[in-house]
């Protein structure tokens, strides 16, 4: 592997090994430490893990700003399955399209898309749906039988970790093929562009897809 790259593409267990006891996220009124929302992130990875999901299934994700869809974007990458946003303003059929033109194999919503996500896929497709609010998603994570808690698939920086469509204004949205060193280094260089700071709290006002 190239020097310029990290040992691993599994950010937040790095981060966790880190400083576990460091606040991550804060939603709905909780705070959760890299420690706890590394675990969380386990047994999400467990819990698709025994569903069926594998390294490079084209998984779409059709939530609001959500724990379950921050851990989404963790789980799948930890278990090697390709991510797919979906605008959550679109209608069923519009989502339908997105699903097609990615070859999703899988369907993952919350609450409150749910009825959306039904709609816009056919028999060939199960939307899993998550709980909305924190507390209600975490009691469903602890019901959950214990799994393994060691899946987590080596994948090359190179690898696809997600597919991202375009709005579309100028035509059919596209979806943009992105790798693990894509969302790396995009990171990296908006860190030194902003002088991101270890204290630093952010506010993700924009939606999630």
């Amino acid at each position: 592997m190239s020097a310029l790259y990290p040992v691993t593409t599994d950010w937040l267990k790095a981060r966790t090994e880190a400083t576990p006891d460091d606040v991550a996220l804060l939603v709905d009124g909780l705070s959760f430490t890299f420690r706890e929302l590394d675990r969380a992130v386990t047994r999400l990875s467990d819990f698709l893990w025994t569903t069926g999901i594998r390294p490079g299934d084209h998984t779409g994700s059709l939530m609001s700003n959500c724990l379950a869809a921050v851990c989404t974007v963790f789980a799948a990458a930890r278990i090697g399955a390709v991510l797919v946003p979906l605008n959550t303003r679109l209608t069923a059929t519009e989502i339908a399209w997105q699903i097609d033109q990615a070859d999703c194999e899988w369907l993952l919503c919350s609450t409150s898309c749910a009825s959306v996500a039904f709609d816009a896929v056919d028999e060939s497709i199960s939307p899993l749906v998550f709980w909305e609010p924190a507390t209600s998603f975490m009691d469903w994570l602890d019901s959950l039988p214990a799994g393994s808690g060691d899946i987590s698939v080596s994948r090359s920086p190179d690898a696809l970790q997600a597919i991202v469509f375009t709005s579309g204004t100028t035509g059919f949205p596209k979806g943009a093929m992105i790798t693990f060193a894509n969302h790396l280094w995009s990171a990296v260089g908006s860190a030194f562009k902003l002088g991101v700071l270890p204290g630093d709290r952010w506010l993700a006002c924009m939606p999630l897809f």
